[in-house]
């Protein structure tokens, strides 16, 4: 899911990205919050009103890292990876974009690590304030889980959705 907005937004320049569904009752995989029948099942419609489960799924949390930090009125801004300018390449690796918003100096970096390796992710030419990011990170044992970064350096993990959130000078 990340990769497909990744691309929609920094290749495609789309404007804004929706996602339909919210809400599903079945097995299908174009919700991010399932509601399934008390015995984990899913059947029924009236699933959330009779004691089911509330499940989220990592689509949710991967639109999560966009939908939380990137948001309206943000600017794209050019985001060059050194030794990986291609966007097409990128697709099949790491993938990072940009948005800054003019009026609160605040700067969003999505990085998307598609690997089974963790990836440095070597940051310049940017004057971030305290030289620090807050980053939230979503794999598949974390749900944007909050930690920070130097402005400098950041390291991905293998097949996760990484927000860098800072302001910039």
């Amino acid at each position: 899911v990340a990769k497909i907005i990744h691309n929609d937004l920094a290749i495609a320049n789309a404007a804004s990205w929706q996602w339909w569904v919210a809400i599903n009752p079945y097995n299908y995989s174009d919700g991010l919050v399932y509601i399934n029948g008390p015995d984990g099942t899913y059947k029924n419609h009236d699933n959330a009103r009779l004691a089911g489960q509330v499940v989220e799924s990592k689509q949710l949390w991967a639109f999560g890292n966009y939908a939380r930090f990137v948001r309206p009125g943000m600017k794209r801004i050019q985001v060059l990876l050194e030794g990986n300018p291609d966007p097409v390449a990128q697709a099949g690796t790491y993938m990072v974009s940009g948005y800054k918003d003019d009026i609160t100096k605040k700067i969003v970096l999505v990085a998307v690590n598609m690997t089974s390796q963790s990836v440095a992710l070597p940051l310049s030419g940017m004057a971030v304030r305290n030289k620090r990011f807050t980053t939230y990170t979503t794999d598949k044992d974390k749900n944007l889980a909050k930690a920070t970064a130097a402005s400098d350096a950041s390291v991905l993990v293998p097949e996760s959705v990484t927000m860098l959130v800072g302001y910039y000078e």
